[in-house]
């Protein structure tokens, strides 16, 4: 495999992971609960300076495009965008999910990642979507699935792996990774504000009526 520098982004969570892979062998990653719109790029240069690498100098840029934090992804996506248009050399820019990410080198069928309240976003075989996480059994069945501790608890799945967590060695392999996924935030719900607005329309509407 082609020596590369390749930086990679996943913002989904709460916080953010940074990984630099480097055509030298070396790997470092930096992960930070800080919130990312205000911390993310400071990081990222930090990252980079810290072992005497360019902008100029990465030959590919892996970002997570999504489900997971509105904001996070919202950042990363635009980060990426933004370094896209301020550089004339051809970077390779690869989009990856959570699911991707979750179930790298895990042979299952089912991911499950949190969402908010009792929602979850599970990936079945090529769909996405937001499901109740009181349906989730009738639709995982006896199938193994990938998931955290909390969930498998909160669900009481007894079938279950955990989800990836080696972003490094995720990242390092990506160049060989084949997506389908625009370089976009992926949304398969609402954002909080909308649905906090539709809510408010719907309570204004009734006082009036």
């Amino acid at each position: 495999m082609e020596k590369l520098n390749i930086l990679g982004l996943f913002c989904a969570e709460n916080g953010f992971r940074v990984a630099l892979c480097m055509k030298n062998g070396e790997t470092d990653e930096v992960v930070s609960h800080e919130k990312t719109s205000d911390n993310l790029a400071y990081n990222i240069l930090g990252i980079l300076n810290k072992h005497c690498i360019k902008i100029d100098d990465l030959d590919a840029v892996a970002v997570c495009v999504g489900p997971g934090s509105f904001t996070g992804n919202r950042v990363a996506v635009s980060f990426v965008k933004g370094l896209i248009c301020g550089l004339d050399k051809n970077i390779k820019i690869i989009s990856f999910s959570t699911f991707d990410f979750y179930s790298y080198d895990i042979n299952c069928e089912i991911v499950i990642v949190p969402a908010f309240s009792d929602f979850v976003y599970l990936k079945q075989k090529n769909d996405m979507f937001c499901e109740k996480i009181c349906n989730v059994s009738k639709i995982i069945g006896n199938s193994k699935v990938v998931c955290n501790l909390d969930l498998a608890k909160k669900m009481d799945i007894k079938n279950y792996v955990l989800p990836n967590d080696d972003f490094i060695k995720f990242v390092k392999n990506i160049i060989d990774f084949k997506s389908n996924i625009e370089l976009k935030p992926i949304y398969l719900r609402a954002s909080q504000a909308e649905i906090e607005k539709a809510q408010k329309e719907k309570n204004d509407g009734l006082k009036n009526s």
